[in-house]
């Protein structure tokens, strides 16, 4: 059995990640969020 998953979700608070509920966790924006936008060869990330 492996104990190197992710079993409760962490959220950075002040650069420091903390234990968070999933409620929480999800309602923040992740860092690596782009916005899709349509380009000349259609859509895509940037």
């Amino acid at each position: 059995m492996s104990y190197d998953r992710l079993i409760h979700p962490l959220v950075r608070e002040n650069g420091v990640p903390r234990r968070a509920t999933w409620d929480e966790a999800l309602e923040q924006p992740s860092p690596h969020d782009n916005p899709c936008v349509k380009g000349q060869f259609g859509y895509g990330y940037v």
